[in-house]
């Protein structure tokens, strides 16, 4: 019980738990009894067990060692394990449990058990059960056991386990006395055509580049690129935009040009006038103010000297000096600004010119990739195909010969005839494994006082009676003005 809860809180815990003792007593003994009772009637698995050695003959020569002694001889266990555990080797041993005694007699029952009997064969192999002194790893080990289970009896359970045992001899040796198939063989052959198949395959793609594609290299390695119709939309997408892009810029650059033309041309056509005119002034377009230091210079000076001649024009006639020279220089700045805005216009025609040489650059181009893609297009599906066909043989050639390295292993290591050695017999069992009396008792004991603990806490929590003088007064809200102890069933005494 936790040092935090308030002697109040652990008083109420125990009054809790004395309370419903009789309930905690009742699921105590109700679960606790059922487990024991059922582990009483439960089915006796009585379990016993004969071990053997497995040993290969040792190399003579320190060099023929293989890095992993134990590795060949844990591929055998492995073998006899799934031997030990086959229906025919366990269905005669139980034929022989069942009192089959001559050769035919066993081979007609243990047939009659793998027929009509598959539940009793299934469950009997699940209770079989081959390790070594590491546990279920063959890895390390020459020594094995075969262990055996049966219900409810130590005797069948001993007699299973020899049967099995002498099953399981007869069973190796005639493996081991069994010719060798000629597996290796028939895979080389599979191997030898399965090579034509390859070349074969390899040649048809040297074919294809040779004859169809005519040796380019270029289209080989578009084409091994994946030049596929999906390329070539993307190639023309490109491009495409490119040239929507230089179209934009030209019609911009067009209109800019035609509106500078034109003014250029209102204003040489008012030269000899007065300077002084705001009319004979040019207007100067946004663009070209921004991208052109010089030209926004020269109009914002030329703005200057306009408010300071319209300064002078009421006070001053046209003789007076300032004046004059006033006019003279607007006249000088808007000959040099006329002059560097025909330079631009010249550079901008020159943009023209070199931007619908771009475009038609890129048309040509456009069209003669489309034209190339196209043609590389039509013998995409042919390359695919071929190299999905060399690639496919390749893979089973290399499949086969790796099946031929497992199959001639094998072959070499079913050639070493290997030494079964059993060391003992099978003993009679003296106890059940499982299941085991005080085990299930002790598991059930904590269980019921687990479902006794929370029957308290939930009943408890259900119960809403007042129990307590601070209850009433808390959830009431009214004083308690006396009580009465509990006097028991006798409250007179008598004397």
């Amino acid at each position: 019980m936790s040092e935090s809860l308030a002697p109040k809180s652990k008083r109420d815990i125990l009054r809790i738990f004395f309370s419903r003792w009789p309930g905690i007593l009742v699921i105590f003994l109700i679960i606790t009894g059922s487990v024991v009772l059922a582990t009483l009637v439960a089915p006796k698995w009585y379990r016993s067990s004969i071990s053997f050695k497995a040993r290969r003959p040792r190399p003579i020569s320190l060099l023929s060692l293989p890095n992993d002694m134990f590795q060949p001889t844990e591929i055998f266990l492995r073998t006899q394990q799934a031997v030990i555990l086959s229906q025919d080797v366990v269905s005669r041993a139980l034929a022989r449990l069942d009192g089959a005694v001559a050769p035919a007699a066993i081979d007609q029952a243990a047939a009659e058990i793998r027929r009509s009997q598959q539940p009793r064969l299934i469950r009997q192999i699940k209770h079989i059960k081959v390790t070594t002194p590491v546990g279920d790893s063959f890895s390390n080990s020459e020594v094995f056991f075969i262990n055996v289970e049966v219900a409810n009896s130590p005797t069948k359970a001993q007699q299973l386990t020899n049967l099995i045992a002498e099953e399981y001899r007869i069973k190796h040796e005639a493996l081991q006395n069994r010719p060798l198939y000629g597996s290796t063989a028939v895979l080389q052959k599979e191997i030898v055509a399965l090579k034509k198949q390859l070349d074969q395959a390899n040649r048809n793609l040297v074919a294809f580049i040779r004859d169809d594609l005519k040796g380019d290299m270029v289209a080989f390695r578009a084409i091994s690129s994946a030049a596929t119709p999906l390329a070539e939309v993307s190639v023309a997408a490109e491009i495409d935009k490119e040239v929507k892009t230089l179209q934009a810029d030209l019609i911009e650059t067009v209109t800019l040009k035609a509106e500078l033309d034109k003014e250029l041309t209102r204003v040489v056509g008012l030269s000899g006038r007065d300077p002084l005119d705001t009319a004979n002034i040019p207007v100067v377009p946004e663009r070209v103010l921004m991208a052109n230091p010089s030209i926004s210079s020269l109009a914002g000076k030329l703005t200057d000297l306009r408010l300071k001649a319209i300064e002078l024009e009421p006070r001053y006639t046209e003789d007076f000096r300032e004046r004059q020279n006033v006019a003279q220089e607007i006249e000088l700045t808007s000959s040099l600004l006329v002059s560097n805005l025909a330079n631009v216009s010249t550079a901008l025609a020159q943009e023209i010119t070199i931007a619908q040489a771009r475009i038609a650059e890129l048309s040509a181009t456009l069209q003669q990739d489309q034209a190339y893609m196209k043609g590389l297009s039509s013998h995409y599906v042919r390359w695919i195909s071929l190299n999905d066909e060399a690639d496919t043989a390749k893979a089973e050639y290399d499949a086969k010969k790796a099946e031929l390295k497992s199959a001639q292993t094998a072959e070499s290591m079913a050639k070493q005839k290997v030494f079964l050695t059993q060391f003992d017999t099978a003993l009679l069992p003296d106890s059940p494994v499982r299941p085991i009396l005080w085990v299930n008792t002790l598991v059930g004991a904590i269980v019921a006082l687990l479902f006794a603990l929370g029957y308290c806490f939930v009943a408890d929590y259900l119960d809403h009676r007042f129990k307590t003088v601070e209850q009433a007064e808390q959830y009431l809200d009214l004083p308690v003005l006396g009580s009465v102890g509990d006097l028991g069933r006798r409250i007179i005494s008598r004397r």
